[in-house]
């Protein structure tokens, strides 16, 4: 493999881990922590004019504590961890390809046509 095959391996398994990280769970993690939060109670609350009351009576706090906004962000956060350490292990493993086949390459240079050279001056 010539280097720079090697380094579009490289970019090919970055992208990939990006694309994981991008098409996985996160997004829709995070999309549906925001999801719940604009469809809820919460809004209503703000529209209706009863956060104020509901502050004083502690209830905002008990159901945000409570509620599936937290839960919702928190699976969020942990498919956020979920994506990147599966983007980090994808180009962990690639390297160690790359490592490899470059410490082939440096203990072990590929004949580069060296014998035929030899050969057609014999001739």
């Amino acid at each position: 493999m010539h280097i720079i095959d090697l380094l579009a391996a490289g970019a090919d398994a970055l992208a990939a881990g990006v694309d994981a990280l991008a098409a996985g769970v996160v997004i829709d993690a995070l999309a549906a922590g925001a999801d719940a939060l604009a469809a809820g109670a919460v809004i209503d609350a703000l529209v209706a004019g009863a956060v104020i009351d509901a502050l004083v009576a502690g209830a905002v706090i008990d159901a945000l504590a409570a509620g599936a906004v937290i839960d919702a962000l928190a699976a969020g956060v942990d498919a956020l961890a979920v994506g990147a350490a599966r983007a980090l292990d994808s180009l962990t493993k690639e390297a160690a390809k790359v490592r490899v086949i470059l410490t082939r390459l440096y203990v072990r240079p590929p004949n580069i046509g060296l014998k035929h050279a030899k050969v057609s001056s014999l001739n």
